[in-house]
């Protein structure tokens, strides 16, 4: 038996597509709290001095 499962086109296409998904989403988040971190730091000695 050479083929015990072989995965479809499509299968192929939706996993590629919701890792694609995930990476958007988890960059979009990684910029908001970049850009959240910035501010912080920016006002940080003002908040602590």
């Amino acid at each position: 038996m050479p083929e015990a499962r072989s995965i479809s086109a499509l299968e192929v296409g939706s996993a590629i597509s919701l890792l694609g998904l995930l990476i958007f989403a988890a960059h979009e988040e990684i910029m908001a709290a970049a850009s959240a971190l910035e501010q912080f730091l920016a006002s940080a000695p003002v908040a602590l001095w």
